[in-house]
Order: C-alpha cells, then structure tokens, then sequence
C-alpha cells in the first residue's frame, strides 16, 4: 500500500505546481520524484527568487545561441553548481536549526556583498559561467553563518558546499579539504583584524538585517565550518546533520545523480 502524503508534503506540493510546473515540467517531474517535502518547499522557494528568475534568462540566452556539445558540458556543470548552492545556504538554514546551532546563513549574493564590503579593492570576477561573482585574490566562502549574540553580531562560521559525494570531509585524503577550511577561516581572520573594515561590515549587516545590532564582535573563537553535500549509499552515510569537533556536516536527502536530473530538465525546459 502507497504511504499517504502528510499535509505538509501535499501542501508543498501544491504550490510548487502552480509557481513552476507551467514552465519547468521535467525539472518540476525530477523534483517531484526525489519524493521530498522539505526539497521541493526549497526549490519553490528557489523558484521565486528574483536573483534566479534573472540568471534562467541568462540561461535561456547561452543555449538560444545552439553552443557546441563540450560548452554546453561545461556550462551544465555550472548551472548544477549554481542551483546547489541556492539550494545548501536554505537547507544548510533548516538543518541547523534542528541541532540547535542559532544564527542565519547568508546566501550566496549576500555573501559576496558582504564580501564587497569587506574588500572592496579587490576585481570582481565572474562565477559558474556568469551565474554569479566571486572576489579575486582569495578563497571566497560559499556562505557565512552569522548570528546575534547579546549586543554585537559575530560571524560564527564558513560554509562550504560541493556536489562531489564525499562521505567524511574530515576523514581520508583530508589534507586538500582542511586547507580549504584554513583559506576560509582566514578570509573572516582578515574582516575582524582591521578595525575599520569591522565597524563597515557591522553595519553593513545590520542594513540589511536589523536585527543584527551594528557592532560586529572581533571573537574568533569557536568558528564551525558547514559543510553541505548530496548523500551516497553507505552504511555510514545514514544521517541527515552531525557535528564534529567544531564542524557540521549536512547532507542532502537526494544523490548527486539525482539533483542533475534536476539540472538536465530545467536546462531541457529552457532549450525548447
């Protein structure tokens, strides 16, 4: 017997079919078939998002000019970089709330700005193909958790996402992921050791969230690194967050198989 949908699920699927189905009908069937509430809420969310609805135009313009098979390879790997990301900083968000890890992960855009702030002297380059922008001259953070904490704001982690399945990124081969870590941590050691980029960046954040007070905290200490990724099948894989020694590790409920469905649709729907 077919297990009967929660109203939570058929709600979801409910507005995800009237605000994308209409103009994404493969991308909206793959979704739909990962057989996930909380992943198809995100997507409707991603499916509103301005910033998104911006970058599907620019998507519809690279492949209305017929490019070749080896650009069009390249290019579906940055579309499936790109929709990971918007969809890791949301999920990232509702998974740490589960564990109890309070504050908010800046999206991506909100990051760079953020990033702007901080470094404004620095060449604005072009990222997944034009999809987004990344800072020259460092390793740019996929996002940062930022919370409140009494009168001051304090950055309290870097966030990484990837697409590649890996189990542990704390465990084999662990070097090459660790100095990632370290060149992120740095970018934040470098905003909290100049005084006036501090004082910039506090308000900065404040701006655009007032509940965030304007005074940003200089406190490293106890910064996470969040690390968001699709999972595989393995035994030790059965898990949706863990925290270890001062990281978190957040998995998807779908596999990196499964999420270019997703992509191979949308990019199918915006071909015709």
């Amino acid at each position: 017997m077919a297990e009967r949908k929660t109203s939570a699920e058929r709600h979801a699927e409910a507005q995800f079919n009237k605000s994308f189905r209409a103009d994404f009908p493969n991308a909206s069937k793959a979704i739909l078939d990962l057989h996930d509430w909380e992943t198809t809420h995100i997507f409707n969310d991603i499916g509103r998002d301005q910033q998104v609805i911006q970058n599907l135009h620019k998507i519809r313009d690279f492949l209305s000019g017929k490019p070749e098979q080896h650009a069009l390879s390249e290019f579906r790997i940055a579309v499936a970089a790109y929709f990971f990301e918007q969809f890791a900083f949301r999920f990232a968000n509702l998974r740490l709330r589960v564990i109890g890890i309070i504050g908010k992960i800046l999206s991506p855009e909100e990051t760079f700005e953020l990033l702007r702030v901080a470094f404004s002297d620095n060449k604005v380059c072009d990222a997944h193909m034009g999809l987004g922008q990344s800072h020259d001259g460092f390793k740019n953070p996929d996002g940062l958790l930022v919370s409140r904490q009494g009168r001051e704001t304090v950055i309290r982690g870097v966030c990484e996402y990837t697409l590649q399945p890996i189990i542990n990124p704390f465990g084999i081969g662990r070097k090459r992921r660790q100095l990632r870590v370290h060149e992120s941590a740095k970018v934040v050691q470098s905003i909290l050791q100049d005084s006036k980029r501090q004082i910039e960046i506090g308000q900065h954040l404040h701006s655009s969230n007032p509940d965030f007070p304007e005074r940003l905290s200089g406190n490293l200490e106890g910064l996470l690194f969040v690390y968001v990724r699709p999972r595989i099948e393995h035994p030790s894989d059965q898990y949706s967050e863990r925290m270890y020694r001062g990281n978190v590790h957040i998995c998807a409920s779908f596999k990196r198989e499964q999420f270019y469905q997703v992509i191979d649709g949308l990019i199918k729907d915006t071909y015709r």
